[in-house]
């Protein structure tokens, strides 16, 4: 059965879940709880999943199998531990810039893998025997789930936290926070899906709070280069009108594109064009092209004043087969200490970002990202990043 309108499908899950409110662009609502007696008294449980499917659950879900990036919202839940099987992209050397997979690395070494990039083992899964298949991925289509589902026999729940249009999963997190709840529901974790929704909430209002008043004309201008979209990217690869820099009121020169979303291969010389005072590039960004071509091209990048005044920065990857949601804030903060350091002098970004990472996935991780990264200052010439002074 499908619910074809929009409104139809918001107004299932709102009654599957007993979610009310609304919730802005940082995170303000009236009332994020959840019904915690669903799921747990009333089993069977049926509701509507992120591809408009209703979906019916028999029983405990002790046995899992994640798809896509489903791992990553499990894992936040804190039932990585009912997972069998996983994707087989989630135990490559690159899976290991995201924190979900750096807290589990040997948890999940020892899973097998049922496939990757639309490719599923349909035996192995059956062989695995799972209560449900978690898939998420805006391009997996009612058809898709309904197809798996008839030829394994097992339950499929599709879930998405890109937000409307496929954008953002921070400024447009209608769907992030549907899924969790959904999660919450079906594996009776509603407390800690309602305790991440909140703990999303208190950071864009902690960010909005610290930046929303600094004038226009005391801000620099920024560039974030470097941004992961199917493997590494060098500087040309950015986003416009995205929720790092958004919740933090950073005055990005992307956004002056008028689109909203990633732009993997930009013009370099518009970069020279808008000569942006502080550039940041994304740490695996850095180290696999960015480095490498400065080496071939160090007159383009001196050419740049951020380069001439040592206003170049290094952040976590935060992009990674999806989101991973706990680095975008984790970026935000050691951003905004950058950009605004009175706003910020409370901040110790890799403090922070341990505390946020230990919240998420139960482990703060800052340290175990591959190197070089981590927050600092970067000398593009020798590769060298210095700590900020905090």
């Amino acid at each position: 059965m499908y619910k074809k309108g929009i409104f139809a499908v918001i107004l299932s899950i709102m009654i599957a879940i007993g979610f009310s409110g609304c919730i802005d662009a940082f995170g303000n609502s009236e009332n994020r709880g959840i019904n915690k007696n669903i799921g747990v008294e009333n089993n069977p449980v049926t509701f509507i999943d992120l591809a408009g499917r209703e979906v019916t659950i028999n029983g405990k879900v002790n046995k899992i199998v994640t798809y896509g990036a489903a791992l990553r919202l499990v894992t936040y839940l804190d039932a990585s531990d009912r997972v069998v099987a996983i994707s087989e992209s989630e135990k490559t050397q690159s899976a290991k810039s995201a924190p979900y997979v750096l807290s589990n690395i040997e948890k999940f070494e020892k899973l097998p893998a049922v496939g990757t990039h639309g490719n599923l083992n349909h035996e192995a899964i059956i062989n695995l025997n799972p209560d449900v298949i978690i898939i998420t991925g805006s391009s997996t289509t009612a058809s898709d789930a309904d197809n798996l589902q008839e030829k394994t026999g097992i339950p499929v729940v599709v879930l998405n936290y890109y937000g409307s249009g496929n954008i953002d999963p921070i400024l447009n997190d209608g769907d992030l926070i549907t899924s969790l709840q959904i999660l919450g529901l079906i594996l009776e974790k509603e407390k800690r899906a309602d305790e991440l929704i909140k703990y999303m909430g208190d950071m864009k209002k902690d960010l909005n709070e610290r930046t929303k008043d600094v004038p226009d004309s005391d801000k620099k201008t920024v560039y974030m280069g470097g941004l992961a979209w199917n493997g590494a990217r060098g500087i040309e690869s950015t986003y416009a009108n995205g929720g790092v820099m958004k919740m933090i009121h950073a005055k990005n020169v992307a956004d002056s594109m008028g689109t909203v979303g990633h732009i993997t291969s930009l013009d370099k010389e518009r970069i020279l064009d808008w000569d942006p005072d502080i550039l940041f590039i994304d740490g695996w960004g850095l180290s696999a092209v960015v480095l490498d071509d400065y080496k071939k091209t160090p007159e383009y990048y001196n050419t740049l004043s951020a380069v001439q005044n040592n206003e170049v920065y290094v952040t976590l990857p935060y992009i990674w087969w999806g989101n991973n949601i706990e680095t975008i804030y984790a970026d935000a903060y050691f951003i905004g200490k950058v950009l605004y350091p009175e706003q910020f002098k409370d901040i110790n970004p890799e403090e922070k970002a341990d505390e946020i990472f230990e919240f998420f996935v139960k482990k703060p991780v800052y340290n175990e990202f591959p190197r070089p990264g981590g927050f600092g200052k970067i000398d593009l010439k020798t590769g060298t990043i210095s700590p900020l002074d905090n």
